[in-house]
């Protein structure tokens, strides 16, 4: 069994009842039923002749595929009985305070933003440790919740960090929080791994005095040096991959915060169970009110010069313009030609003369690449040329129109991500994506706005491993199951353990549990 595939031999065993297969089942599938699972009778007996059709439908393989969804599914249920069981830090709450926090904002909370800040209120004032998934659609006012999560600690005596996986958003999230907290903003530190030493050392002694309630920064919040006053509750964005190692390098400095983790893009179910199982989850399924809709448009790069029409009509209009290239360098592994950055400057520049253009990718120095982000914000650059550096967080109102070249390099989600980031204003923006293939594949783009829907599609094409634009290192290692074609029977799966938790567990269950999540690297998982 390798890769989700069964080999003729195992195939041959499994339908006609050898005794071979006996090797398979384990304490819970004894029989011909287990705690409610569809579970297929390994000996069905009788049949012979052709193999089916299908690989994947064979008793044999539905029966490996539900062994290691359910041992996953003990395996999260346990790791979340065990969270349950431990006792957080209080933090102490009051109507008079949720309305306080509530004033802090420019405008009033969506419907689904309020739910998810009562969620997390709840999880706060429990006495144990909350550990919750905040997940959206781009643009559904995530970073607002998180900051109200933090500030409902800052403003009862303890500290809240921020880390976030690039100084751009790091940098970002610290200008918007200071503009929340207006003049209170000096009770916030920012603290990057790049920094003056003298700098460094005062941001430090604030932290480590308390003096900083509200901490934002990127992996250097882990080092050494870095030392809480009352640390209370740590705010993750998920595509840092925070894994395990930083989460006990706060426990080795005798910390045990709450945790949020908040998903730049939405997650299909199956593999938000998957990552996040033994996580609480609380959904943002409404945008804010004005939000202007965005028209997304497919143009082969013959028809590119419409597009930069568009974008000539949008900057003579006052407004900016997002141009998002695949590639810093010229070399290509692949047979089509890709256009680099280098490349796609000196079109921008022959296309707009006179046109201020900053360009930003992730070979830049971080204080040069945030003095080029900085240009496009205060609108000095009218044009920003980029990589995905600018998918997450990067929020500029008056930039109306981005154009995406060679769009096909990029996966659905991500791209719907970088959709985001038009579309902030009062004005109407467009998406152009310049692509010769895949074009069934993108034009689900154009077809609809919904993160949710967009997901589950880039899921299903791309499968789990690749969802995130890279391989996904916490994802546990199926070997039979699928969590696309097998999403329904991980929901059953995930119910049956929960009941058999519950019953207890005996000794032969628990020893091959453990064989099973050594196997599947449950450990990694969140």
């Amino acid at each position: 069994l390798a890769h989700g595939h069964l080999n003729p031999d195992l195939y041959f065993h499994g339908e006609h009842g050898n005794p071979y297969m006996d090797a398979f089942t384990n304490p819970y599938f004894g029989g011909r039923h287990g705690h409610g699972l569809p579970i297929p009778d390994l000996y069905p007996g009788g049949r012979r002749g052709n193999p089916y059709p299908d690989a994947h439908a064979t008793p044999a393989h539905q029966r490996l595929a539900c062994e290691e969804l359910f041992a996953f599914s003990l395996g999260v249920s346990l790791r979340r009985a065990g969270r349950m069981a431990r006792r957080g830090q209080l933090v102490a709450t009051s109507p008079e305070l949720r309305e306080r926090l509530r004033s802090f904002l420019p405008f009033r909370l969506t419907g689904a933003q309020r739910t998810a800040f009562k969620e997390i209120v709840e999880d706060l004032t429990s006495g144990r440790v909350m550990h919750r998934l905040l997940q959206g659609d781009v643009g559904s006012g995530k970073t607002l919740v998180a900051f109200l999560a933090m500030a409902m600690v800052a403003e009862t005596g303890g500290q809240a960090a921020l880390l976030v996986p690039t100084e751009v958003l790091a940098r970002q999230h610290a200008a918007t929080f200071s503009r929340i907290l207006g003049d209170q903003a000096g009770r916030m530190e920012l603290l990057l791994g790049p920094m003056k030493a003298a700098a460094k050392r005062a941001a430090l002694a604030r932290i480590a005095s308390g003096q900083a309630s509200y901490v934002v920064g990127t992996h250097a919040l882990f080092q050494e040096s870095v030392a809480f006053s009352r640390l209370q509750l740590v705010v993750v964005d998920e595509q840092h991959r925070f894994g395990v190692r930083q989460r006990e390098a706060l426990k080795e400095k005798g910390l045990d915060p709450h945790w949020l983790v908040m998903s730049a893009t939405p997650i299909p179910r199956s593999l938000a169970l998957a990552l996040f199982g033994d996580l609480e989850q609380s959904v943002l399924d409404e945008l804010p009110p004005g939000r202007q809709p965005i028209t997304s448009r497919l143009l082969e790069p013959d028809h590119a010069e419409r597009a930069w029409e568009l974008v000539e009509r949008e900057l003579q209009a006052g407004h900016q313009a997002f141009v998002i290239s695949p590639a810093i360098d010229p070399q290509d592994e692949t047979k089509v030609p890709l256009r680099d950055i280098q490349a796609m400057e000196g079109l921008l520049h022959a296309q707009f003369p006179g046109v201020p253009i900053a360009v930003v990718h992730g070979r830049l120095k971080a204080d040069e690449l945030a003095l080029r982000m900085d240009a496009f914000v205060q609108g000095e650059a009218r044009i920003l040329l980029a990589t995905t550096v600018v998918e997450v967080g990067v929020d500029v109102p008056n930039a109306t129109v981005m154009v995406v070249d060679h769009a096909e390099r990029f996966g659905l989600s991500q791209l719907h991500q970088l959709r985001g980031r038009v579309g902030r204003g009062a004005a109407r923006s467009q998406f152009i994506m310049l692509s010769a293939s895949e074009t069934e594949r993108l034009r689900v783009l154009t077809e609809t706005q919904d993160g949710f829907r967009i997901a589950q599609k880039d899921l299903e094409l791309r499968g789990p491993g690749e969802f995130f634009g890279t391989r996904q290192a916490g994802l546990p290692r199926f070997q039979a199951a699928d969590l696309v074609r097998d999403r329904k029977l991980l929901l059953t799966c995930k119910e049956a353990a929960e009941k058999a938790l519950a019953r207890g567990l005996t000794e032969p269950q628990k020893d091959w549990l453990k064989q099973e999540q050594a196997r599947l690297k449950l450990a990694e998982i969140s």
